[in-house]
């Protein structure tokens, strides 16, 4: 079985202010087949790198996704102006648990995005809005 579809995606609207949270989530094409709760059926070896304006890095690793569905996800607060590179690298892996898919080949896959950053916060967001008043 071959999977290679990886997604990236952020929470935040190009471009985001520096010092706004902002929120990452990674996940490949589906879900592990046969991951419930009540199992330990799960994606393995999800990196994240980000290459920051200045060309620092930071490398974020989870070992095992925990969530049923693959994704993964990920609070980040850039503290500089400019372009920042994210790469997702999913290493891949062949599904040892028992059953239908038992030795099937998961294929390494991975996926890029750039996020702007500038001085200028974004506006906060609308946390409600009034209720109708008729039809």
């Amino acid at each position: 079985m071959e999977h290679t579809i990886v997604c990236l995606s952020s929470n935040s609207t190009h471009p985001v202010g520096v010092g706004q949270r902002m929120s990452i989530m990674m996940w490949v094409d589906l879900p592990m087949p046969s991951a419930v709760v009540t199992n330990d059926i799960r994606r393995h070896d999800y990196k994240l790198t980000i290459t920051k304006p200045d060309g620092a890095t930071e490398v974020k690793q989870w070992g095992i996704v925990d969530d049923t569905t693959g994704v993964q996800w990920l609070s980040y607060t850039p503290d500089q102006v400019g372009d920042y590179k994210m790469k997702f690298d999913y290493a891949g892996q062949v599904y040892t648990w028992s059953g239908t898919y038992q030795n099937d080949t998961f294929m390494a896959a991975s996926a890029s995005k750039t996020l702007t950053v500038q001085n200028e916060p974004l506006p906060a967001p609308v946390r409600s809005y009034p209720l109708p008043t008729e039809y």
